[in-house]
């Protein structure tokens, strides 16, 4: 079958309001911001607080946002303090000015299952890919599974492919990843995966996962675990680190709480893990 598109120009974003469930009927059906000259900037769909959403099956293309929060942030999707569920879908060539992307998560529940997340970008903050993060609305949460996320930028801030971030005292920002890739995002910082504490508590649980070739223009290459005024937690399982490359910390650069066990990284520098056993350190992965 012939693949679809529903292309918005002058109205605007999709504003999700209730409870609902899209289904395309394969991911090569999309929605995008046109791509006809003179169609103005805006986001392709935004979630709205307390509600519960799921799309199946869907692309998300060509959004476009620029300013403040939250006016710049989320180009692609905009989940703000709701609960959304993105299943077997392709996210691509969104550009935000501000957080995220191709997704912005703010205090809310977003979860990504079978789905890839390719070729967005953040032009002035963080989350070229993902950008998760607590606000005034609560703590948030992210879980990425069986996923890819890929050839993501953050060219002047951190977590080229995916930032999780807690920026409230009291507040969690908790990012699970599970059997998935992160690979080939470039950021300023964090290339591949960022994890800041500015207040509060950050946590990255990475599971059976590779994050390989990013690139972290000043440091923190694959990994970047960071914490200023409150306490940012990396736990490592069964994952694979290296390829990445940065002036200091090319696969990690941790100054919070590391550890982990079973988990191969190539380099050495950058980084110590205070628990955990059966790692590998060191030793190239031989990457295809």
């Amino acid at each position: 079958s012939t693949p679809q598109t529903i292309s918005l120009d002058t109205g605007g974003q999709i504003v999700i309001d209730k409870n609902l469930t899209i289904n395309g009927p394969v991911a090569e059906a999309t929605v995008q911001r046109s791509t006809a000259g003179g169609t103005p900037n805006f986001r392709v769909f935004y979630v709205s607080p307390g509600n519960i959403v799921t799309i199946n099956r869907l692309t998300i293309a060509n959004g476009s946002v620029t300013g403040t929060f939250p006016t710049g942030f989320g180009a692609g999707v905009f989940n703000d303090q709701a609960t959304l569920t993105i299943n077997n879908s392709i996210v691509r060539n969104n550009i935000a000015g501000g957080f995220g992307g191709g997704l912005y998560n703010s205090s809310g529940s977003l979860t990504v299952n079978s789905t890839t997340i390719r070729n967005n970008s953040s032009t002035s903050e963080s989350g070229g890919g993902i950008g998760s993060r607590t606000t005034g609305g609560g703590s948030s949460l992210l879980n990425i599974n069986n996923s890819t996320i890929s050839g993501n930028s953050a060219l002047s801030g951190g977590g080229g492919g995916i930032f999780n971030s807690s920026v409230v005292g009291g507040l969690n920002a908790t990012a699970t990843i599970t059997n998935s890739t992160i690979s080939g995002n470039t950021a300023l910082s964090a290339g591949g995966i960022g994890n800041l504490a500015v207040l509060g508590t950050t946590t990255l649980n990475l599971n059976n996962s590779t994050v390989a070739r990013n690139s972290g223009t000043s440091f923190g290459g694959g990994v970047r675990n960071d914490q200023i005024s409150g306490s940012a937690l990396t736990n490592l399982s069964s994952s694979i680190i290296g390829d990445n490359t940065s002036a200091l910390g090319p696969d990690i650069l941790n100054a919070g709480t590391l550890g982990g066990s079973y988990n191969l990284v190539e380099t050495t520098t950058g980084y110590a893990f205070g628990s955990g056993s059966n790692n590998i350190f060191g030793v190239d992965p031989l990457l295809v």
